[in-house]
């Protein structure tokens, strides 16, 4: 019985207080402290809490309750995790409990901040993320359409606060068009940050003045996109694909590249083709990436080429197939062989003959595992 109890009293909740449990650390996640009336959340996969107290109300939530739980109970998300777009509805008088998608949530009296859920499916979840959800100093960010019409959390002008919106900011930015009918990519490097950020108005986007110190963020313009993209913005749903990298991409080394030969989905693809010596820096060229299958990888850290790379711990990641003696096509994406070169790198040779399975069968009057000998 004392075992039983202990156990009730490790998960039960004080109103206010983290719910303690071996979920993800992102579970955790309110929007409480958060001075964005909207914003876009990345939950983890396994943030159900079944009837654990954490989240409090019905379609209307207290500032304080687990995001990623009370989207399981909303119906926005399942237990294997999403984006989901939080928005601030201020003041509510009660909030109502009740079990959703085996989620039971509490009952709680009134409470001047309260959120709700917007469907993904009708706005952009892009629109409503800032600097301060992405970890890297210098990286791409997907701009949905029409952002100008579903954000408005921005604070200064060319340079903007981190907690403001990315995109209407590319919008007032003329980073963005408004009249875009598709996403845009834009490109954001963090910086130092300003003890004063003014207003301004342009494009549809009336920014806030901020004045007093923050961390900040401006848009790169003279940064080649190619050189900046992680295999993860490439959004790769086949093993194999091409991507073209331009040239000098060793001058824009801004993020950590983890891994040598195989890296984590992290990294800049451009920088860690350097790093394995697939492309020279000063041409670029076309490589092809595989992406890894199977039980996730160990990433050791070297130096090659001029670029040094960490290590890192297990996780999702890419490598490069070689094409030696060949060109990299883009439709498919493989290893186009130079005449008499054959097999998926372009490495096998077979001069004077038929090549099939792996083997040269010569021609008559040549001789040789590559068929190159005359007899």
């Amino acid at each position: 019985m004392l075992t039983a109890f202990l156990v009730l009293c490790f998960f039960l909740r004080i109103k206010g207080q983290p719910v303690p449990s071996l979920q993800p650390d992102a579970c955790d996640k309110t929007a409480e402290g958060d001075s964005r009336n909207e914003l876009a959340f990345v939950c983890p996969p396994g943030c159900h809490i079944g009837n654990v107290p954490g989240v409090y109300g019905t379609a209307q939530y207290t500032i304080d309750s687990l995001i990623c739980a009370a989207a399981i109970h909303d119906g926005k998300i399942t237990d294997t995790g999403g984006i989901v777009i939080v928005n601030k509805v201020g003041s509510v008088s009660t909030f109502t409990g009740s079990t959703a998608n085996l989620v039971t949530t509490q009952t709680y009296g009134s409470s001047s901040n309260a959120f709700s859920f917007l469907d993904p499916s009708t706005v952009p979840a892009s629109c409503f993320f800032s600097v301060e959800d992405y970890e890297p100093n210098v990286f791409v960010h997907n701009c949905g359409n029409n952002c100008e019409s579903h954000s408005d959390d921005v604070w200064g002008t060319s340079e903007y606060t981190r907690d403001s919106q990315i995109c209407a900011a590319a919008v007032l930015d003329g980073q963005v068009p408004t009249t875009s009918t598709s996403d845009t990519q834009v490109i954001v490097i963090k910086t130092r940050g300003l003890g004063t950020y003014p207003a301004d108005t342009a494009n549809g986007i009336t920014s806030q003045l901020w004045d007093a110190f923050y961390p900040g963020f401006q848009f790169a313009t003279t940064i080649p996109m190619g050189c900046i993209l992680t295999f993860g913005d490439l959004g790769v749903t086949t093993t194999v694909t091409d991507f073209l990298c331009p040239s000098d991409c060793d001058q824009h080394n801004y993020n950590d590249i983890k891994g040598t030969g195989e890296y984590t989905e992290d990294s800049q693809v451009c920088i860690a083709a350097i790093h394995k010596g697939q492309i020279e820096a000063a041409t670029g060229g076309r490589v092809l990436l595989r992406k890894l299958v199977g039980p996730p990888n160990a990433f050791i850290g070297s130096t090659n080429n001029g670029v040094t790379t960490i290590s890192s711990g297990s996780g999702d990641g890419f490598t490069f197939d070689d094409c030696v003696n060949g060109v990299v096509s883009s439709s498919p994406s493989l290893c186009a062989c130079n005449a008499n070169w054959y097999e998926a790198a372009c490495d096998t040779y077979c001069l004077h003959g038929t090549y099939s399975a792996g083997t040269c069968t010569c021609d008559s009057g040549y001789v040789g595992p590559m068929c190159n000998r005359a007899c």
